[in-house]
C-alpha cells in the first residue's frame, strides 16, 4: 500500500529512476524530500538503505512508528 501525502498530486504518471548514484567512490541516494543520503560503501548497501528509508518514512507518516523511546507503564 502506498502512503500519499496531502500535497501529492491526485493523478500523475510516475517514471521510476535509480535513486542510487556514485560519487568519488562512495554511494548515495536521493529522497523524495530532496535530500541526499549517504555515503555508503557500495551500490548494494545504498540500495538496501533506500528500502529501509522508504519503509521507515511510510511507517512514520502512517503513525505506526515512533522514534521516541517507550515509557514504562505506571498505574499510579
Amino acid at each position: 500500500m502506498e502512503t500519499k501525502r496531502t500535497d501529492d498530486p491526485k493523478m500523475q504518471t510516475r517514471f521510476r529512476s535509480d535513486r542510487v548514484f556514485g560519487h568519488d567512490g562512495k554511494w548515495f541516494f536521493y529522497t523524495r524530500e530532496g535530500t541526499i543520503e549517504g555515503p555508503f560503501e557500495d551500490h548494494l548497501e545504498a540500495s538496501w538503505q533506500v528500502e529501509i528509508y522508504i519503509k521507515m518514512t511510510a511507517s512514520h507518516l502512517a503513525g505506526e512508528l515512533s522514534l521516541e523511546p517507550l515509557e514504562a507503564f505506571s498505574s499510579e
